[in-house]
């Protein structure tokens, strides 16, 4: 390939950049696809292109899952009809613990709130739940299989509150939990997003069906940035509380995507509200061991998150916009020259970090774990170039080399 050849794939991937982040989203990928004629190799302009159409896939999905969600049973005994608060608890087929997730609600000392209990295509053991906890502050409603965010935008549907609290079935309120975000966000006198802190405890299920849980650990203690919202999540939905209609304004939760819906969410209404944290610990994020459909749960968590970054223009892949962009690019050709398929699993928050020998030394691990001991080792050695200093992808890289990538 000629020099000429090169710098023009290059000028068309970066225009294709510059298409999408200006939200002309034809323009993009078909800039990206020029940039592969000239250049079928050219790393940046495959890896662009796909999340492009990924992207694009989403919002499509997300209009479709929107029209085919339905309500198909709502319970509710003379319910608050202008409450506070409305506490939204997606469910489901958990009822043990949903019991006591809702325990924790009724229990507030701040007592002007409705709990929406979202059973999302689950057993009926979530309505008797509902029913043996006597409370009128307790609505119930049953949805078509939605996943979590079609659930959580059918409890903001269904929420007479003016602000919105948010709890998984699974975790826990301390009773000043919706006292404290009030009394915040109220005396704070801005249309904002405040947050609370978390204990984190750790959950074992027992042969006999009950759960153990640990001693609680000061796990999410973290002021806002901005910044670092745009590398990670860091505030979890529990510990939530804003007014309803931000959240409808900036189009509820994304749901074609099937992890990091909070994060996306809280991407959406920071470009747009302040976010405020408040440093006293009111609620239990209870970790347990996920459940989940799909046979490689990793895979499918990275690729949500470049989806989102794409989608919010985070970060696409230019040579005009990213330091040392000829090494990585050419790093990255040679691993998807062998493994197509690791553009999934390309964990882009670290180029936005500035970090791309962790972004290298992570999809090492990744191809490792897979069993792909070739495009692991470029890998690794991609990390080693960057990062000569980083012990870590040497001692990788040599286990690697002995049979082993040492990955847990």
């Amino acid at each position: 390939m000629s020099k000429s050849d090169k710098i023009e794939a290059d000028r068309l991937n970066d225009a294709a950049v510059e298409s999408w982040k200006s939200g002309d989203e034809v323009k993009a990928i078909s800039l990206a696809n020029e940039a592969l004629k000239i250049n079928p190799k050219k790393s940046f302009a495959i890896i662009n292109r796909y999340y492009f159409e990924e992207c694009i896939k989403a919002k499509e999905m997300d209009s479709d899952c929107r029209r085919k969600r339905k309500i198909e049973k709502v319970c509710e005994n003379n319910s608050p009809a202008s409450p506070r608060v409305s506490v939204i608890l997606p469910t489901y087929n958990r009822a043990d613990l949903l019991a006591e997730a809702l325990s924790s609600v009724l229990a507030q000392t701040m007592p002007d709130f409705e709990v929406l209990v979202v059973n999302d295509g689950g057993p009926q053991d979530a309505e008797e739940v509902c029913q043996r906890a006597n409370d009128n502050r307790v609505r119930y409603a049953l949805i078509t299989h939605s996943g979590l965010s079609g659930a959580l935008n059918a409890g903001l549907e269904m929420a007479r509150g003016g602000y919105i609290a948010y709890l998984d079935d699974d975790d826990l309120y301390k009773p000043n939990h919706l006292a404290v975000l009030l009394d915040a966000i109220e005396k704070w006198g801005r249309e904002g997003v405040v947050y609370s802190d978390a204990d984190r405890v750790t959950g074992e299920r027992k042969s006999d069906g009950n759960w153990t849980w640990s001693e609680p650990m000061l796990s999410y203690r973290e002021d806002f940035s901005c910044e670092k919202l745009i590398r990670q999540n860091f505030i979890l939905d529990l510990s939530v509380l804003h007014p309803r209609k931000i959240a409808l304004e900036v189009g509820g939760y994304h749901e074609g995507i099937s992890y990091g819906i909070n994060w996306e969410m809280w991407l959406k209404l920071s470009a747009k509200y302040p976010f405020k944290r408040i440093p006293t610990t009111t609620a239990i994020f209870r970790d347990m061991k996920a459940e989940t459909m799909s046979t490689d749960p990793q895979r499918c968590r990275q690729h949500s998150r470049n989806v989102i970054i794409y989608t919010h223009r985070l970060m696409a892949l230019s040579r005009a916009k990213l330091k040392t962009a000829s090494k990585i690019e050419n790093l990255l050709e040679s691993i998807l020259e062998i493994e197509p398929k690791a553009v999934e699993m390309i964990d882009i928050r670290e180029l936005i970090a500035g970090k791309p020998y962790a972004m290298f030394y992570k999809l090492g691990d990744y191809l490792a774990g897979s069993g792909n001991t070739n495009a692991a080792r470029r890998a690794y050695i991609a990390a080693i170039k960057l990062a000569p200093w980083e012990f870590k992808s040497v001692a990788r890289l040599i286990s690697l080399s002995f049979g082993s990538a040492g990955v847990e």
